[in-house]
């Protein structure tokens, strides 16, 4: 056996917020990890590789800009063992938005008349996935929401100490559900669009606890 020449990849993962304004090389980062996402699993997704590659620059940048939203993304630092050769590159995704700033979506009849927010797009690459990825790129997005509402409604012992937090997810994604259940969200309702079965989520959190209700 020729262990002396077997180099083992290392990885490294951390989980960034996309600051706003982004910049260009924000823009494209998000703009390549959505599009490989669409590209790879698009039963996964309600939109189109075909539809979000047409796209402007501005359009990308409006999807970043603004208040009541945020994306986070993976990068990953790797390490070749044997040659210490490192690199940095972006293996998943995800973006929250308040309700008010996405004012058209349409949530389950079951939600609250409080405040809510829709994560959406979370992904995270085939070959990084079961590393507890996507329960840490969840985290992220649920510990932002918190600290939204924080900043907005100082007194949280009122009836803004209470938020909900939504998600849509493909009927046939069990992965996506487990990790979605196992982090506190339940099962609304049903929905088809273009042929395809989706199930709507929830998760009831205490903007002052650390853990879903």
């Amino acid at each position: 056996m020729e262990s002396d020449d077997i180099q083992t990849t290392l990885h490294n993962y951390e989980i960034c917020a996309v600051p706003a304004p982004p910049t260009s090389a924000d823009i494209e980062t998000v703009r390549d990890l959505r599009l490989t996402a669409l590209q790879t699993d698009p039963k996964c997704f309600s939109s189109s590789y075909e539809r979000e590659a047409a796209f402007t620059k501005e359009t990308w940048k409006e999807r970043l800009n603004g208040k009541g939203k945020a994306t986070f993304v993976i990068r990953a630092h790797t390490t070749q063992r044997g040659n210490e050769r490192r690199n940095a590159l972006f293996v998943g995704t995800a973006t929250v938005l308040s309700t008010s700033a996405l004012p058209e979506i349409a949530l389950p009849d079951s939600a609250r008349s409080g405040v809510a927010f829709l994560v959406a797009g979370m992904w995270v690459a085939s070959e990084h996935r079961r590393r507890g990825l996507g329960r840490r790129l969840l985290q992220a997005a649920l510990a932002w929401t918190r600290e939204q509402v924080r900043m907005v409604h100082e007194d949280t012992t009122t009836d803004h100490r209470l938020l909900e937090v939504f998600l849509m997810v493909a009927s046939e994604n069990e992965a996506a559900i487990r990790l979605y259940t196992g982090m506190g969200f339940e099962r609304l309702s049903m929905g088809r669009k273009e042929g395809r079965e989706d199930v709507w989520m929830r998760c009831l959190l205490d903007i002052n606890a650390s853990q879903a209700l």
